[in-house]
């Protein structure tokens, strides 16, 4: 799991790969959330999740709350 954020170009990078578990998920919240806060209004997302699968269907609901920061 990666997750930066590029001020200059106000956007959010976010990089899956492999299982992610519950935990996981949980961690990822986390990340996206403070990186969110570096960022301004109306910022771009760029995600890559070709590479991973959910490994517990508990995740998909973080996975959903996550999706309302971004």
């Amino acid at each position: 799991m990666k997750v930066t954020a590029d001020r200059g170009k106000n956007r959010l990078y976010i990089k899956l790969s492999g299982k992610i578990s519950k935990d996981e998920m949980n961690k990822l919240y986390t990340d996206v959330r403070f990186s969110v806060a570096d960022l301004q209004p109306g910022f771009g997302v760029i995600s890559d999740f070709t590479e991973c699968s959910l490994a517990h269907l508990a995740g998909v609901s973080t996975f959903k709350k996550m999706a309302l920061l971004i």
